[in-house]
């Protein structure tokens, strides 16, 4: 329809400057990420470093052990080291070739070559790394070998030699019960040690002094021994350690991404209700939302829900107050000028009839005559519906059945000339026993119906309804209401007719709210009115 001739008072728009909805959940959202992947954090390395610190504890508890292992074996090695070659020492001095040779070398002025193959064939046959056959004041007879240091004593002891310890043993040599010289034999110590310790030993030193460094095993004075041990447990404790990250980075990954899928399907009422709150700002109070979940958040939607009823009620009240204001304004402006107005509209109407009376028709002052007579009865019109739109409504209801109401109505309707053919109802099944006023409902009717038929016909006239309540709408061809015409919807004097008042929609809406009804003018391609109008609980029930 494109003749509009009156409209309801916008909703003002709240104007609001809030950040977008986007940006207000990605930040709450944002904000718990944040604080869970902390805690992830947190608690990751909390049991990272507590499994690392009880596994290098038992590592390092092993560690102890097996270095107090190594130094037990260390030690028992050394003392069978001290035994054996003190025992081949004794064997040595007592060969009865070295003794002899070495007697008649030095009682019987004997050659010196004897004592020395004899030095040369036991060190060979022994396999000694060093020999040497002083005389007990310590003249050197003969030797073979590393060259031995001058250090007179007997018994098994250890001496430098370079870099290298070397465990030196001494024995005397008798012919009896004299005592004739002294053997000393020596072997390097790192080596006997090495092929009598037992384990994973990668490298074996030993020094002189404490070196520096933890793990140091002292197995005599002056001889400190550091061994490398193979260690195949650290490197599966630095794998696990490896695979322990690997598991908690995935696993505080996995459990982020979890949290957020779930956050964001939790928040998203919220995001919905943000929208819907700034729709409610803009005006829009048929916003409902639906509740998912009896939770804190389902309550808080279905309070929402409850809050936009009660202000789209209390919007539908102010409306309607505002309406009935601005009526009752017009009703006593009307009801002060209508007496006024109406004595000079009738002196002029009835002077132009008198000289119509005279005049011949054919003459212009005839025609000036019926113009004016023409003008003062749509004067009298316009204050006769002026009057009747001021005055307050009080219908006189009756039962009937609605459906052949509108069926007869529409018969009459299309008997009129002007709109002949142009209002079509299709008559419903079943009766619809509704209790109103049959004649303002006519007078509703027809001035949507001329509204209709002048937009764009045919109209299409249907009836809808259930127990409480009828509905009753109007769709024509034409073009429909435009946004500039819908910001002056049911606004008295408003209309696009050429000749219109402006007060058809107006009183309509004036109508349907006497009778505790409401009419709608939905958007869309047509122009389309729905009036809504309550059946009346006595006949409802008797229905």
């Amino acid at each position: 329809m494109h003749s509009v001739e009156a409209s309801p008072t916008r909703p003002a728009d709240t104007g609001a400057t809030a950040r977008p909805v986007r940006q207000r959940q990605a930040s709450l959202l944002a904000s718990l990420l944040w604080l869970l992947g902390g805690v992830v954090a947190g608690v990751s390395l909390v049991t990272y470093f507590s499994i690392e610190y009880f596994i290098d504890r038992q590592f390092a508890a092993l560690h102890q052990q097996r270095v107090a292992r190594l130094q037990t074996q260390a030690t028992s090695a050394l003392g069978e080291e001290r035994r054996y070659l003190d025992s081949l020492a004794g064997l040595v001095a007592s060969d009865s070739e070295l003794a002899n040779s070495t007697y008649y070398h030095l009682y019987l002025e004997g050659e010196r070559a004897l004592p020395e193959s004899a030095v040369a064939r036991l060190a060979d046959t022994f396999r000694l790394g060093a020999l040497a056959l002083t005389t007990p004041q310590g003249r050197r007879i003969a030797s073979r070998g590393v060259s031995l240091p001058d250090t007179p004593g007997t018994g098994v002891r250890i001496v430098w030699l370079g870099r290298e310890p070397w465990l030196l043993a001494s024995q005397p040599v008798r012919r009896g019960t004299l005592q004739i010289a002294r053997v000393e034999i020596a072997q390097p110590l790192s080596a006997r040690l090495g092929a009598r310790l037992t384990g994973d030993i990668e490298s074996l030193q030993l020094y002189p002094a404490p070196p520096p460094g933890d793990t140091k095993l002292k197995l005599a004075d002056n001889v400190w021994l550091v061994a490398r041990v193979a260690n195949p447990a650290q490197a599966a404790l630095a794998e696990v350690r490896r695979l322990l990250l690997a598991i908690l980075a995935l696993a505080g990954f996995v459990l982020l991404a979890l949290t957020a899928w779930v956050l964001r399907r939790r928040l998203r009422p919220l995001r919905d209700l943000a929208l819907a709150t700034e729709r409610v700002g803009r005006g829009e109070f048929a916003v409902r939302l639906a509740a998912e979940d009896d939770n804190e958040i389902g309550r808080l939607v279905a309070a929402f829900n409850g809050m936009t009823a009660q202000l789209g009620k209390a919007r539908e009240i102010e409306a309607r107050m505002e309406h009935e204001a601005r009526l009752s304004a017009i009703g006593r402006v009307a009801a002060r000028v209508a007496h006024d107005i109406n004595n000079p509209l009738t002196v002029i109407s009835n002077t132009a009839q008198l000289m119509a009376r005279e005049l011949p028709p054919e003459t212009p002052a005839y025609a000036d005559a019926q113009l004016i007579r023409h003008h003062s009865a749509r004067a009298s019109e316009t204050v006769r519906q002026l009057l009747e739109f001021g005055r307050t409504l009080r219908p006189r209801v009756h039962d009937f059945d609605a459906d052949a109401w509108l069926a007869d109505w529409a018969v009459r309707w299309s008997r009129r000339g002007q709109f002949a053919d142009c209002l079509h109802y299709r008559t419903r099944a079943q009766p619809v026993l509704v209790c109103l006023d049959s004649v303002l409902l006519e007078q509703m009717l027809d001035n949507l119906a001329a509204n209709a038929c002048h937009a764009g016909p045919p109209v299409t006239v249907t009836l809808e309804a259930d127990t409480d309540t009828i509905r009753i709408e109007l769709a024509d061809h034409g073009p429909g209401f435009s946004e500039a015409d819908r910001v002056h919807l049911f606004e008295p004097f408003y209309t696009t007719k050429t000749h219109g008042t402006g007060l058809g929609l107006a009183s309509a809406l004036l109508i349907a709210r006497a009778h505790g009804g409401n009419i709608e003018i939905p958007r869309g391609t047509h122009g389309r009115v729905s009036v809504h109008l309550p059946r009346a609980q006595a006949t409802a029930d008797g229905a």
